[in-house]
């Protein structure tokens, strides 16, 4: 017979791919949230061991949903979409541990369908569209500081931040006052919040190192109106851009 403890626990690493298999490539992923989320699932499915009334079809969407809304920190653009994606991961998941049940260990079930989901997750790209080399004029908030670029929209900056697989803004830091500055500053005190990551990149005709932050907000100029973009990550470049470039966008905001 499962202990109620193995239970618990495969029963949280599931939920943890659940919410990456949904998020991953449509919005940014914040690991205080997600794991928030993936014990408030766990606790539902050791409650609903001993009452009937949360082991039906409804409890268990609602479960979902509210998974879905703790990792994205509340109802957000794209919530349904990201709902219905970790839906349609949770019945993958349970089909896989299903068809293995009572024919292999619970242990090495759980594996396959985490080695699954697993791949499935590094395979999902958020946008896979062409864009044709072109100038978009864009406002970004980024760390409290706001400022209006001219972004190259280049089929050539395939960078995305490697949690989240959302692509990367990256935007010249002299371009906007005072953020080269707060990225010395996050470098110093070695801040890694989950707002804030450091990646590789090899996009500007050099290898090295850049900062990339989850930007407030990011708008585009559409018709003279200001359109809130998809979800990216703003990686700062504390140099010049060559050729003079105040910001690289990725194909997805052309």
């Amino acid at each position: 017979m499962q202990s109620i403890e193995l239970f618990a626990a495969i029963n949280l690493m599931m939920n943890l791919l659940i919410l990456l298999l949904g998020l991953r490539g449509f919005a940014h992923i914040r690991l205080r949230q997600v794991l928030a989320a993936a014990f408030a699932g766990t606790a539902y499915s050791v409650a609903a061991l001993s009452m009937r009334l949360l082991s039906g079809r409804a409890a268990q969407i609602i479960c979902l949903m509210l998974m879905s809304a703790i990792a994205q920190g509340g109802v957000r653009r794209g919530f349904w979409y990201i709902t219905c994606r970790m839906t349609a991961s949770a019945f993958f998941l349970g089909g896989v541990m299903h068809l293995t049940a009572g024919r292999i260990p619970v242990c090495v079930s759980a594996g396959i369908a985490a080695g699954a989901a697993l791949i499935a997750v590094f395979l999902t790209d958020a946008d896979r569209r062409k864009a044709e080399e072109r100038y978009v004029r864009l406002r970004v908030t980024v760390l409290g500081k706001t400022a209006v670029v001219n972004a190259l929209v280049d089929t050539g900056n395939r960078l995305r931040e490697p949690m989240s697989g959302l692509p990367v803004l990256i935007v010249a830091g002299s371009r906007v006052p005072g953020l080269n500055a707060e990225i010395r500053g996050l470098r110093a005190g070695r801040l890694w919040a989950s707002e804030s990551r450091l990646i590789r990149y090899g996009v500007l005709g050099a290898d090295g190192e850049m900062m990339c932050v989850k930007p407030e907000s990011v708008c585009k100029c559409v018709d003279g109106v200001w359109v809130r973009t998809k979800d990216v990550w703003i990686g700062v470049y504390e140099g010049e851009i060559p050729s003079g470039l105040e910001a690289i966008a990725p194909p997805s905001l052309g």
